[in-house]
């Protein structure tokens, strides 16, 4: 016989599957009803409003959404000029801008900066005082932005230490500018006004480092290649940028350059050969030896009998004084006849 459980088994399957078919139209129908309440007539069209609503706030947020953060340093502008800020805590800030996509890919950062104003208080009037203020910084002190948007400033607030601004009178201290180049046929020198009086100012800190370790203040060069003539010019005092010194007076000061010339030699000057004189013995002529290129005596000439074999002519010779430097020897006029 056989057993019919089986069977039984699909049908209490089936069963179990249509009322899970039956609550899920339940389900459906109740919501469909309950959002057909809620949205009224044409509800399917807002449904789709909102979807298309959605996407677009999604797309706008990727385009206008991106962030990016920069590396700047601080510069604080100081309202007081009485003392003056020594250094920052930090001496760098980070700041998150926000644009799309493109303008920051565009973006320039080398034009990114950073210029807080600063009041500090209270007034640093003694010397060898020294204050720590907090400042907040603001978004509004962020310069070179373009058209991004700052979206924030880390740390948000910052401490900068000032002092009372000192000033300290030296003399000669400034270093002789370098000549850079050769002058033409000529050696040159510099000079500056001597005694030369500087005044620089800065925070008393540095200023009494600086006066305590002597060290000298060098100026900018001057080019003096294929200068003829002595001049002046204007040079530069170059501060290092870790003395601490804000300011000289004066900054600028004048350099006299005199160039000597070397004397030129005169080529007409050059010793030339002298020739002397010399009496030297002329051969004798034999008569009727004269002939012409054709190996004949000529009628009409007539030997010059009178000289003799005495006859003397006249040379030029050079002296031995007189040589030429190159060591060539002098060749001779030619002898009179």
């Amino acid at each position: 016989m056989k057993n019919p459980g089986w069977k039984q088994g699909l049908s209490g399957k089936s069963h179990f599957r249509d009322a899970l078919l039956c609550a899920g139209r339940k389900t459906c129908e109740t919501l469909g009803g309950l959002f057909a309440k809620t949205l009224g007539r044409n509800g399917d069209l807002k449904i789709l409003s909102f979807l298309l609503a959605l996407s677009i706030v999604l797309g706008l947020h990727h385009s206008f959404g991106q962030k990016k953060n920069y590396r700047v340093p601080l510069h604080i502008q100081n309202r007081n000029d009485k003392t003056v800020v020594v250094s920052t805590s930090p001496e760098t800030v980070r700041i998150w801008l926000r644009g799309s996509k493109d303008e920051i890919e565009r973006f320039d950062e080398t034009a990114l900066s950073l210029e807080q104003i600063f009041s500090p208080t209270p007034n640093c009037a003694s010397e060898g005082c020294s204050h720590i203020d907090t400042i907040k910084l603001s978004p509004k002190s962020v310069k070179g932005i373009g058209k991004l948007r700052v979206d924030s400033i880390i740390p948000e607030k910052i401490s900068v230490t000032y002092e009372h601004m000192a000033k300290l009178v030296t003399t000669n201290i400034v270093t002789l500018p370098v000549l850079r180049g050769k002058p033409l046929q000529a050696t040159a020198s510099v000079s500056l006004p001597s005694p030369l009086v500087v005044t620089f100012y800065g925070p008393y800190s540095k200023l009494s480092d600086f006066g305590k370790k002597g060290l000298l203040i060098p100026t900018s060069e001057i080019n003096v290649d294929g200068k003829t003539e002595s001049f002046t010019q204007q040079v530069r005092l170059i501060i290092p940028s870790d003395s601490g010194i804000l300011s000289a007076e004066p900054s600028i000061v004048t350099a006299s350059v005199t160039v000597k010339n070397h004397k030129a030699v005169n080529p007409k000057l050059i010793s030339q050969p002298e020739y002397v004189p010399v009496e030297v013995p002329h051969p004798a002529v034999a008569a009727g030896s004269e002939t012409n290129e054709l190996g004949k005596t000529p009628a009409t000439t007539t030997p010059n009998r009178s000289a003799g074999t005495n006859a003397t002519a006249t040379v030029a010779v050079p002296t031995a004084a007189a040589a030429p430097a190159n060591g060539l020897s002098p060749q001779p006029p030619p002898a009179s006849p």
